[in-house]
């Protein structure tokens, strides 16, 4: 169901009629538009329709999230656990049943989950990734103005078949829009766990420039006061990137204290992965 859409139906539960809810904001036929999801409005058109309504914008995001988010990530737990177990049977049934919800609803919502299912599993049967239908993904993503928890998950569901440039394209206008508003805790800290895994392919590949401004900026996400399991990421991955750009024992010190953390915190599982992590790193840092 499109923004519009919901709309309606919270301007329906207040028993207000259209003429009531847009005033002066807009006209009663570009309001109609909207609420019938064929037409799109602007981000600060919106936020005084909802003030019209008495809604706030956090209220109706939640609301947002509400409906569809349960349905959403049951999918993504879907694709998941398929790929965990290499059922391609299941993918398949996974991007049909997808494409039969977009041809009925015509939302884009299941254009896109049939997407990433293909894409999928294209990845186990070691297939090229299908750059169009992904494009559709990435300019979706790249034109939007106000990134809500669906975008930021969608994104994060997308990573493994887009191009790094993309990916790195994406990252940062996420990250400087939710650092204007950084009061949407339920989805900044989706945000801060996706550029976590997007810091891997940054310092697997090499781009530590790129690694010190994700880092910087998940720092700027993050409140020290309750976000202990990303900070102490944050700080293993910096301490990984000073050791790729030469810094093995700042890098190295760093790390280690991080793993102590985790270790403190008798996180033993991520602990020993990320100390046989540091131990292939510093390896290779020996090498060189």
């Amino acid at each position: 169901m499109k923004i519009g859409e919901k709309f309606r139906l919270l301007r329906e539960q207040k028993n207000l009629t259209q003429a009531e809810a847009c005033g002066n904001i807009l006209s009663r036929s570009r309001l109609s538009t909207f609420e019938q999801g064929k037409g799109d409005i602007s981000y600060k058109k919106l936020i005084n329709l909802l003030e019209r309504i008495n809604v706030s914008m956090l209220e109706f995001e939640q609301y947002m999230d509400d409906n569809e988010n349960v349905t959403q990530a049951e999918f993504y737990a879907d694709v998941h656990n398929a790929k965990q177990e290499n059922n391609l049977t299941w993918l398949k049934l996974l991007e049909e049943e997808q494409s039969e919800l977009y041809k009925e609803t015509n939302n884009q919502r299941f254009l896109f989950n049939s997407i990433i299912a293909r894409q999928v599993r294209f990845l186990l049967l070691d297939a090229p990734y299908e750059s169009q239908k992904i494009n559709q993904i990435y300019c979706y993503l790249s034109n939007l103005n106000h990134w809500n928890k669906y975008d930021v998950n969608l994104f994060g569901n997308t990573v493994f078949c887009m191009n790094y440039s993309k990916v790195r394209d994406l990252c940062f206008s996420m990250l400087n829009f939710l650092q204007r508003d950084s009061t949407r805790i339920y989805r900044r800290n989706d945000a801060v766990l996706l550029v976590l895994n997007i810091l891997y392919t940054c310092l697997e590949s090499g781009e530590l420039s790129d690694a010190k401004v994700f880092i910087q900026k998940a720092y700027q996400l993050t409140d020290s006061s309750y976000d202990y399991y990303e900070q102490t990421k944050l700080l293993f991955l910096d301490g990984i990137r000073l050791i790729l750009g030469d810094k093995v024992s700042q890098g190295s010190t760093q790390a280690k204290k991080a793993i102590g953390v985790m270790e403190t915190l008798k996180d033993y599982k991520n602990a020993n992965r990320y100390t046989k992590y540091l131990d292939k790193i510093l390896e290779k840092a020996s090498e060189n």
